[in-house]
């Protein structure tokens, strides 16, 4: 009985501490760090083409939601096999056009870096609740997604990216690169008959269904849940007039579709060429001596009605080029099968001038006078042509703020634990504006102290900016690098700044092909 005593007082006695400890180790768990000093797991993602142009042909259309991100499905599928890691968020992305790379920071018992393993493969999805109940790579490739209407303004954008894993210390980041699912087509028309002229169009095999991954979308345009449709119905002469259309944006149509893939090789044989020669098709080749390689049940274009003369007559447009029938000089590689399709996160500039009679809906007219601008919704080129009188002096690189400029003249090595900076005076005009952005995969490495902005002028005179650039990670062993973009905004239009040459000043009327500065940690 006494033994008995004692065992209980000792017990009462070692409770509170044993409360503590549990209570210590409930902490830790909560934080997000484990009694083992584990790390955390981040990602960091951003949307393909997002850059600060603002210039007349601008890569995102403000205020269409081309950026927009109300949901995030995270994949992990184990390459060993095992269950999926699925996580969900709603961010409520709206900013995107300013360039940032956004951030989803995850608790400990949610993702760990030990639940990542090299060789995961790794998907994020946003704006697609329907890959919510997917559970296998499998099925996550043959997700789709249907019913897009095409000629209106989307809510939102189905994009996917897929995920690299790096690590530092017990931290794991996961960064991905988001792409829109459909391709934008852009229609401007000039009529030489009646500058006023209203027209009508037709939006002929758009595809309204697509795969949710990239990597999915070959065999998903051959199965049967790959469709074509068309804005309104040719058996009724139906067409959709453009005055007072909601897609008209900056005084262009605005159209969208998913993948479409038009080509379609010649059958092996003979098959009359242009000249009316028999022409035989060897093994594997494609007759590139005839028509072009087109099914025409599947090409998308757009039938115009416009008039000339006095009379509507019909049009036919590709959203694509195409090669000329007659194209016996031209020796095409394997990307010209590109020319016969729609691509996911293209943009398809159309510019067309009426000026000549046209055609019958049954057989439109061919336009002669007619362009295509094509690119990937990546970012594009901004031309300087220096039309609002912009000028500008760079000063260079203090030499004290970095270790050395590479012999490219444009790979700056940067010091780690310094400040590096750039300066730069914008001479006119005085109503100038500049920003600065740092782009790449190592942009979480990099972060600019102080501003990243500003005006050209203060008190009426021009002012030398100072640009500083420093490395978040100092202590790291590996190399990382970004490019370093800066613009001036000038009566609503941006001009990309060309600063690696220091001293001579850019002055109205030059025009240069643009160099950037790559800023390098390195040890």
């Amino acid at each position: 009985m006494r033994n008995m005593k004692t065992y209980i007082r000792y017990l009462l006695i070692s409770l509170p501490a044993i409360c503590g400890l549990f209570s210590s180790c409930t902490d830790d768990m909560q934080s997000g760090i484990s009694a083992e000093g584990k790390g955390k797991v981040t990602l960091t993602y951003s949307i393909s083409g997002i850059t600060p142009s603002r210039a007349e042909a601008g890569v995102n259309d403000d205020y269409w939601n081309e950026n927009q991100i109300n949901r995030l499905d995270l994949f992990i599928f184990p390459a060993g096999g095992g269950n999926v890691i699925h996580q969900e968020s709603t961010p409520d992305v709206t900013d995107g056009q300013d360039g940032s790379v956004h951030t989803w920071v995850f608790a400990m018992n949610d993702l760990s870096p030990e639940n990542i393993a090299e060789g995961d493969q790794i998907y994020l999805i946003a704006n697609c609740p329907s890959v919510a109940s997917v559970t296998t790579l499998q099925g996550l490739q043959e997700a789709y997604v249907q019913s897009l209407t095409c000629n209106a303004k989307q809510t939102s954008f189905l994009m996917d990216g897929k995920g690299t894993l790096t690590r530092s210390g017990n931290d794991a980041t996961i960064q991905v690169e988001l792409k829109r699912a459909l391709a934008k087509i852009r229609l401007t028309v000039t009529n030489t008959y009646n500058n006023e002229a209203s027209y009508e169009y037709q939006f002929v095999n758009y595809a309204p269904n697509s795969a949710v991954l990239e990597e999915g979308e070959t065999a998903f345009l051959v199965s049967n849940n790959a469709i074509l449709q068309s804005t309104t119905s040719s058996a009724e002469d139906e067409m959709i007039p453009v005055d007072g259309a909601q897609n008209i944006y900056d005084g262009k149509l605005i159209l969208y579709s998913y993948a479409n893939n038009w080509y379609e090789p010649h059958p092996m044989g003979e098959n009359d060429d242009i000249n009316d020669n028999m022409v035989q098709v060897g093994d594997d080749q494609d007759n590139l001596y005839t028509e072009a390689p087109i099914d025409p049940d599947k090409q998308t274009y757009i039938l115009l009605k416009a008039p000339f003369n006095g009379k509507d007559w019909y049009y036919k447009v590709p959203v694509n080029y195409q090669l000329p029938e007659d194209n016996d000089a031209i020796t095409p590689d394997e990307s010209y099968k590109d020319l016969y399709r729609l691509q996911r996160n293209y943009i398809y500039d159309i510019a067309v001038t009426i000026d000549r009679e046209g055609g019958s809906r049954i057989d439109p007219g061919t336009l002669v006078n007619l362009t295509y601008s094509i690119m990937p919704w990546d970012g594009e080129e901004i031309t300087v042509d220096y039309t609002d009188n912009l000028s500008y002096t760079s000063a260079g690189w203090t030499p004290e703020s970095i270790l050395e400029i590479m012999e490219d003249g444009l790979t700056v090595h940067v010091n780690p634990d310094e400040n590096a900076e750039l300066k730069f005076t914008i001479n006119t005009p005085s109503g100038a504006t500049w920003r600065a952005q740092l782009i790449g995969e190592d942009v979480n490495y990099f972060e600019f102290v102080g501003e990243n902005s500003g005006t050209a002028y203060s008190n009426g005179q021009p002012v030398e900016q100072t640009l500083q650039i420093r490395c978040t990670d100092p202590e790291s062993e590996d190399t990382h690098s970004v490019t370093l973009r800066v613009f001036a905004d000038i009566g609503g239009k941006t001009y990309e700044l060309d600063l690696t040459d220091p001293n001579p000043s850019m002055t109205p009327g030059q025009t240069d092909e643009i160099n950037r500065f790559t800023i390098l940690q390195s040890r």
